[in-house]
């Protein structure tokens, strides 16, 4: 204790320890409270960052979801689409396959009939010819005179026998040729006893002339019946054959085309579900970011919430401290580092020259060091105030060490000074610079942002604008195909109206002419003034069957080609009407995207604004800042150790002084 209250005196001390605890008390208060304010403006930016990227990020989820609807509900329209390709497809193959098998059928019996024709129609016409030739011998023997020869009968009982012999004559004319071969032979069994009368005999052959034309007739017209047959089967077949060939490639085509729709939606399918699974994942990572960044920005709450709380105790702890230091110690310390007044009866021990001499030296060695205009001015007032205070008989040494004290407090006050100037300077710089280099970052991000924005509006107006062309498209298409079947089905409903009139004419007429010719078929055989013309009419009823066919034919097709051609309608409109559908929920959904993003862009360019008017302000005191604390002509640390050499300097001077003379409060007396 003695020690301490002999140094606070020698030196001078104003300042108690107790106060100067309290002051140091209180300069922590003030560093926590600074790092306090600090520590909130950081949690501040902090807190906006976590709103920004909250902001960002739950947008980008919404997007994403209702993105991943839109291919969802793609993905499901493609997969109907295939499904129903694949059971049209599988109706067309097997209609095709029956198509393919009835025709395959339809040819073999064709063929069959065709050759049982053919047969049959070589008969006949080999029957004919050999009665013709049977006429022909029986006529040439009736033309030789009224000679009757037995050679002639044998001649027409030859040529009877050898069409009796043929297998060509059905049974009902092989009765009539043995009958007349058996009534020739009776005429032969005459010629023993004398030939026939040349009457008999005419009458007998042209008895067989008759019946053997009458037969040849028949057969002709049997003939011709079968040809006629032939004829209309062989149409009929054509008209089948084609229709299930027309039938089979329509088919065919639809089958291919709907083949083409079944990939397309498949590849359809497969890129949507390609962009599902990678909106998918992206909806996963940021729902992940959104889930981390919550975490983090909560765990960062909670952490400076605690450092809050706990800052807020430490500075409770520490204003108490003062509090009771203030309150309890005064008059301890009062009593305890008081300036006693010493009493010395000693005299100066030491060669007050030579003191003088080793201070002034020091001070000069200072001066000249450093050039300093102060210390050049301390030192004449030492000397000044040194030759006075030995004229007047006072104490040299006290006057200077008030001096050498008062330069050195400047001194310590000017370096406090500039380091405080310093300290600011650093700390003012440091943070602007941190701030400039934030609000650029800010700006940066914000015009990136601004800029990305823009780019996906203006995507979005040219995918709308195309889906809207797309859509116009689609209705001009559809309206061309609703004029073009309001036109088809107006002309098949003439084309049907003429077609069916004159296929009932067609069929009234064969009518008539079938029923007249037909009945009097028997009296065909009977002569009457008047011969109905069987032979034309034949031709002109098988003209008038093949247009019935072809009128049948042709109403047919049309109907086919009509049927065919509401289906492509239909499936066109259908088509069309599902087009429509989704486009218009893209563009519904982009329309709906674009306003979401350019509101968004609105509040960017909003904040940019902001950050921009806060980014000049900084740049503004920046500027300020430059003067200050940049150009200086003496760089601080060169002025910091020059000076602090000059305090060195002094304090060793007053030293000296403190050590060599006597107390400050002897009085020296003149010798």
């Amino acid at each position: 204790m003695k020690c301490l209250v002999f140094v606070a005196c020698v030196l001078g001390a104003t300042v108690s320890p107790i106060a100067k605890v309290v002051e140091l008390l209180n300069g922590l208060q003030a560093k926590i409270v600074a790092e306090g304010e600090n520590a909130q403006k950081l949690y501040e930016e902090f807190t906006s960052y976590c709103d920004d990227q909250s902001t960002e990020l739950i947008h980008a989820i919404k997007t994403g979801k209702a993105e991943a609807e839109r291919q969802s509900a793609t993905i499901a329209h493609a997969t109907a689409k295939i499904q129903e390709a694949e059971a049209e497809i599988e109706d067309l193959a097997g209609q095709a396959a029956t198509n393919g098998q009835d025709l395959k059928a339809a040819t073999e019996i064709r063929t069959a009939e065709k050759k049982t024709f053919d047969a049959a129609d070589a008969d006949l016409a080999q029957t004919v010819d050999m009665i013709r030739r049977a006429v022909s011998i029986i006529e040439k023997e009736m033309n030789k005179g009224s000679f009757i020869q037995a050679s002639s009968m044998s001649g027409i009982t030859s040529a009877l026998q050898a069409l009796l012999d043929s297998n060509i004559v059905n049974s009902v004319n092989k009765a009539k040729v043995q009958a007349l071969l058996q009534s020739n032979t009776d005429m032969d069994d005459l010629a023993p006893a004398g030939a026939p009368a040349p009457d008999a005999y005419a009458s007998h052959s042209g008895g067989i002339v008759s019946t053997l034309e009458d037969m040849m007739e028949k057969a002709a017209a049997q003939r011709a019946d079968g040809q006629k047959a032939e004829m209309i089967a062989q149409h009929n077949f054509e008209l089948l054959e084609q229709n299930l060939k027309d039938q089979i490639a329509n088919q065919e085509k639809q089958l291919k085309a709907t083949k083409k729709n079944k990939a397309e939606n498949e590849e359809k399918k497969s890129v949507a579900e390609g962009d599902l699974a990678t909106t998918q994942k992206g909806l996963a990572e940021d729902k992940k970011s959104l889930h981390d960044l919550q975490e983090n920005c909560m765990v960062k709450a909670t952490a400076y919430d605690v450092e809050k709380e706990e800052r807020a105790g430490e500075l409770t702890a520490l204003a108490t401290a003062t509090k009771i230091l203030q309150e309890t110690t005064g008059a301890a310390s009062e009593r305890a580092y008081s300036f006693l007044q010493l009493k010395a009866s000693t005299r100066v021990t030491v060669h007050m020259h030579e003191v003088k001499d080793r201070m002034l030296a020091l001070v000069q060695r200072l001066t000249s060091a450093d050039g300093s205009a102060e210390l050049a001015q301390l030192l004449v007032r030492i000397k000044t105030t040194m030759g006075q205070a030995e004229l007047d008989g006072e104490d040299p040494f006290a006057k200077v060490k008030g001096l050498i004290s008062d330069m050195i407090e400047k001194l310590v006050a000017d370096a406090a000074k500039e380091a405080s100037h310093k300290a600011f300077c650093d700390e003012e710089m440091s943070e602007t610079k941190a701030k400039k280099e934030d609000k650029e970052d800010e700006l940066d991000t914000l015009s990136t942002k601004i800029d990305q924005a823009t780019s996906k509006i203006a995507k979005l107006k040219e995918e709308v604008a195309t889906l809207e062309a797309e859509l116009a498209e689609i209705a001009k298409v559809q309206a061309e195909a609703d004029k073009l079947r309001v036109n088809e089905k107006a002309a098949w409903a003439s084309a049907k109206s003429d077609f069916s009139q004159g296929l009932e004419g067609i069929r009234a007429a064969l009518n008539v002419l079938r029923d007249y010719y037909a009945s009097d078929e028997a009296l065909l055989q009977q002569p009457t003034g008047h011969a109905k013309a069987t032979g034309a009419s034949t031709g002109i009823i098988g003209m008038l069957e093949v247009i019935e066919s072809d009128f049948s034919k042709m109403l047919a097709e049309g109907a086919a080609t009509e049927d065919q051609a509401q289906k492509e309608y239909d499936t066109l409109s259908q088509d069309n009407e599902v087009a429509t559908a989704e486009k218009t929920i893209a563009a519904e959904y982009k329309t709906k995207d674009s306003k979401e993003t350019a509101a968004r862009l609105a509040g960017l360019q909003d904040d940019k604004g902001v950050a921009q008017k806060e980014f000049s302000a900084i740049m503004e005191y920046w500027e300020k800042l430059q003067p200050m604390c940049v150009a200086k002509p003496e760089p601080y640390a060169e002025r910091k150790k020059r000076r602090e050499a000059e305090i060195a300097g002094l304090k060793e001077a007053l030293q000296i002084l403190e050590n060599e003379s006597a107390p400050a409060f002897l009085q020296i007396r003149r010798a």
